[in-house]
Parts: C-alpha cells; sequence; structure tokens
C-alpha cells in the first residue's frame, strides 16, 4: 500500500514537472498507481516491482527536470535514485534504465538551445557523469551481487535444466499476440493454477523443437497482465505527442 502510494506521488511529480494542471496530475497519478498488472503480480510473488516502481518514475521525473533547468542536482538525485530501484528489482529496472536513457537522450535533443550550445552540452555531461558516480556508489554491492552470484548461479540453473541458454529465456518471453491481454483482461485464462479459468497461452512453453524439460512447463504463467483501457489511451497519446515534436 505504501509503494502504491509513492508511484502515485512519484508519477504526480513527473506528470507536474512536465507544465500540467494539477487535476491532471492526479488523474494521471491515480491511473498509474492503479494499473491493474500492478496488482495482478502479487500473486506471482514479484513484490519487489512494488518498491522498484517509484524509483524508477521519480527517476524519470527528476531526469526531466535535471534537463529542463540543467540542474546537477537533480542529475545526482536521479543517480541516487535509479541506484535504489536496483535494490528492488534489478533485472526489469535494467529496463527502465535503458527507457531513461532514450528520454534523456530525446529531452536534451528537443530542448537544445539555439545559442550557446557548448555550455549547454558541459552542464549535461557534467551531470550525467555526476549521476553515473552517484549510482554506482549506491548500487555497487547490488552490482557486484547480480553481476556476480546472480548471473554464475543462473548459468547452473540453464546447465541442469537441459535447455539451451536461448531456449530457456525465450520460454518465458511474452508471446506477441497476447499483448491484448493489455486491454482485454484474462483472455487467455487467468494463471495456470485457476481452475475456473486456467491459462492457455503459449508463455512458460519451448520454441518449435520442445523437449521433455519443458514440457513439464507447458503454459505457465502465475499472472495476468492487464494494464488498462485508460493508461494504454494515455501512453499512445505520449507517443503521438513525442512523435510530433520530433518531426516538427
Amino acid at each position: 500500500m505504501l509503494n502504491t502510494f509513492l508511484l502515485f506521488l512519484a508519477a504526480v511529480y513527473l506528470l507536474r514537472g512536465k507544465g500540467l494542471l494539477w487535476t491532471s496530475c492526479l488523474i494521471g497519478g491515480l491511473a498509474m498507481a492503479f494499473s491493474g498488472q500492478s496488482f495482478s503480480i502479487i500473486s506471482a510473488g514479484h513484490l519487489g516491482k512494488f518498491g522498484m516502481m517509484p524509483c524508477a518514475v521519480l527517476m524519470l521525473g527528476l531526469l526531466d527536470r535535471a534537463i529542463s533547468r540543467r540542474s546537477v542536482l537533480h542529475y545526482s538525485l536521479a543517480g541516487c535514485v535509479a541506484a535504489m530501484g536496483m535494490f528492488e528489482q534489478p533485472d526489469v529496472m535494467l529496463l527502465f534504465y535503458a527507457l531513461g536513457a532514450c528520454y534523456a537522450f530525446y529531452k536534451i535533443w528537443l530542448e537544445r538551445p539555439a545559442e550557446g550550445k557548448v555550455i549547454s552540452l558541459a552542464k549535461h555531461s557534467a551531470g550525467v557523469l555526476l549521476a553515473a558516480v552517484v549510482f554506482v556508489a549506491v548500487a555497487l554491492p547490488t552490482l557486484m551481487s547480480t553481476l556476480g552470484g546472480r548471473v554464475e548461479e543462473r548459468g547452473e540453473v540453464i546447465k541442469g535444466s537441459g535447455m539451451t541458454p536461448y531456449d530457456y529465456s525465450t520460454c518465458w518471453s511474452m508471446p506477441p499476440e497476447e499483448v491484448l491481454e493489455f486491454i482485454v483482461p484474462s483472455f487467455f485464462g487467468a494463471q495456470t493454477s485457476d481452475q475456473a479459468l486456467p491459462y492457455w497461452g503459449r508463455l512458460g512453453q519451448g520454441g518449435p523443437e520442445d523437449n521433455n524439460a519443458l514440457k513439464r512447463l507447458k503454459s505457465l504463467r502465475q499472472h495476468n497482465v492487464y494494464l488498462g483501457i485508460m493508461q494504454v489511451v494515455f501512453a499512445l497519446f505520449a507517443i503521438g505527442i513525442g512523435l510530433w515534436g520530433i518531426t516538427r
């Protein structure tokens, strides 16, 4: 409950930094905090995502202000918050790092000044460098654990499964057709253990050359992926505005 409330505040902070009215910020924050998939992951035990999401969204909000204000302080805070997110769910947080980097490059390009480009670039470079230093300083223990013990442990699991690394990884990849469930909840069933509405999609299966190890894991899913129609509409609207900003 606390993490959901913090996610709401982080989303409001991000949207307010974009200059939206408070009413719009509150509506967007509620839509983010109460997206369907956030609560469905409880049944799968992925509680780390609840602690990660406020950090991920706040990181984007801080990056937004850092670039708009050319603020080294906000860059360093973004690095600190990014590191805190890795404590909770390092694998998923890596995806938000990629998203944050793409967004930062896009915003820097969009708000490039007509004059004083060298000074502006120098400030951004200093900010990014400071954010990286703060991130490494805060996240170093988690980085060592993730890149050391966890990677080695995963390698042993893959060897014991009898699968190739590719098969082991992709059998848990979301099948493209199942993105329909972002807006149509439980179209392919709820979850494997639900007797009333069992999952019958392709997640947890092997490829065309399925093997005995994978046959025991057919159609294994512990939660649905419903996001919500309103959330998807907001996302498509944001993509449209972004594309318009690039081409104008």
